[in-house]
């Protein structure tokens, strides 16, 4: 690896992260108004139905992805002249296990929701969109590890702005919960058109004639604690709304699906920063520990002052929020989602944590983390969804982020000698508590002026107070410098 300063790096990452935040940003605010035109256009009950059928298929996912994505990215970015390799040997046991899949989800789905036939049409497709979809990732990897994130941003931004139009035509026109998963499925099959190209004429990355099949036994063993954190992620995501469903029916998906959508619309931010900083850090893992650790560091900074006033500010204006986006029906959906602003915020960082785990090598430590976590999330949601409902599954997913955040710290700090400071937060945290008072004593006026004003306080006071400065200056300063030679 050249030898470069850590601004040049961190440079680097951040332009990658721009890349990845301004496709995203795009992208979130086209599925805004998807969510909006599904929530008119559909009925609360088939709003959860969508909901129920997204998140039941997803629980399927690590059964065709087998964890390889993650580790394929690290790998190729280390080896990248292994690159055709790799891709094969990771593409061919994915293709067969997406057939074998596929029919896992097809037969679960009919037993389970049989005398439901709009549901279990809407799984076979929803699982087919998901193999393309999954297809797509391993593409995908070509680019994420060359540091080329704009080859995965664009075809993933046509992608929603073709399903957007698509719900925007068809929708009204009473397509129904079925026709919304053959948009999506179509919508599918364009971006892993535009990945194929991206990754094979572009970056000039073919999958290998020749199967290497022991680097694939390789790949899949390494990768199979990648694969446990995968499904125990899952599940503590997604098992909640597939739990409701089953125990409190399809009217409390819908509200919960609504609050979740909303808690997580600002998430791409951190899983940007997440992709950009990986390949850098299993480099820097290998290289230069110390780099590492100042990159580590100052990243785990720059997520919390971001995530920070997010969260804050969507606590606090919840309620409007939810009237806004939603309308009056869902303003239930609010008190569930002031919840999970808390997991959002632990989200931000806890990715951050995962992903220099699995660069330091330690994919069995984080699966033991993530493993214990879903089982904390599934036993807490069988004690308390049949009393509380979608607010009691949104408890047990801040539960369970708090404790791998806890977990992930300690595992870091003890084990690899990678750890941020509690300094580092201070500053971020004395802001945010003053533009939250700032909030709540405007809190009357036009959400359009409360937003923008909370925002200029929190950067100013943050700046004032030192917790952003020169460096920061300095990093955009050769990020869009001329003589920047890294971009």
């Amino acid at each position: 690896m050249e030898k470069s300063s850590s601004k040049d790096i961190f440079s680097r990452i951040t332009w990658n992260t721009t890349v990845l935040i301004s496709a995203q940003i795009i992208e979130k605010f086209v599925n805004f108004f998807i969510v909006v035109i599904l929530v008119r256009y559909l009925s609360e009950g088939e709003f959860g139905q969508y909901g129920f059928v997204s998140s039941y298929v997803i629980l399927f996912n690590i059964f065709i992805n087998l964890g390889v994505t993650g580790l394929s990215t690290r790998e190729i970015s280390r080896k990248p002249d292994m690159a055709s390799h790799i891709l094969t040997a990771v593409l061919v046991p994915v293709l067969f296990s997406s057939a074998v899949t596929f029919a896992i989800i097809y037969w679960s789905i009919a037993l389970t929701k049989a005398g439901q036939p709009e549901i279990i049409n809407a799984a076979k497709i929803a699982a087919a969109a998901l193999i393309i979809s999954n297809i797509t990732d391993i593409f995908g990897t070509i680019p994420r590890s060359k540091e080329k994130m704009i080859y995965t941003a664009i075809p993933r931004l046509i992608k929603q702005l073709i399903f957007f139009l698509l719900c925007l035509l068809l929708l009204p026109k009473g397509i129904g919960l079925t026709g919304v998963f053959w948009l999506l499925f179509f919508a599918g099959l364009i971006e892993l058109f535009l990945q194929l190209f991206f990754s094979m004429i572009v970056l000039n990355v073919f999958p290998s004639r020749k199967f290497d099949s022991a680097l694939c036994k390789g790949m899949l063993k390494e990768a199979f604690p990648l694969a446990i954190v995968s499904v125990s992620v899952i599940i503590y995501y997604k098992i909640d709304s597939v739990m409701l469903s089953y125990m409190q029916g399809d009217r409390q998906v819908g509200l919960y699906t609504a609050a979740y959508n909303l808690a997580f619309a600002f998430l791409f931010i951190g899983t940007s920063f997440h992709q950009a900083v990986f390949p850098v850090l299993s480099k820097l893992y290998i290289n230069s520990r110390e780099r590492l650790l100042q990159i580590y560091r100052l990243s785990v900074k720059y997520l919390a002052i971001i995530g920070l006033p997010i969260c804050a500010g969507m606590i606090l204006l919840s309620h409007r929020i939810v009237i806004l986006v939603y309308g009056e029906n869902y303003i239930y959906s609010s008190k569930a989602l002031q919840i999970l602003m808390i997991a959002f915020l632990l989200m931000f960082v806890n990715g951050l944590m995962g992903n220099a785990l699995v660069s330091a090598g330690n994919q069995r430590g984080l699966a033991r983390i993530v493993g214990r976590g879903a089982l904390i999330n599934v036993g807490l949601n069988l004690l308390v969804i049949p009393f509380y409902g979608f607010t009691g599954a949104a408890s047990t997913t801040v539960i369970t982020e708090f404790y791998s955040f806890i977990a992930s710290w300690l595992m870091l700090k003890n084990h690899h000698n990678i750890t941020a400071f509690p300094s580092d937060f201070i500053r971020p945290i004395l802001s945010c508590a003053v533009m939250s008072f700032f909030v709540i004593s405007i809190y009357p006026m036009p959400i359009y002026i409360i937003i923008p004003s909370a925002a200029a306080i929190y950067f100013s006071l943050l700046y004032i107070s030192g917790g952003i400065g020169t460096k920061e200056i300095s990093i955009l300063k050769r990020l869009y410098s001329k003589e920047n030679s890294i971009l």
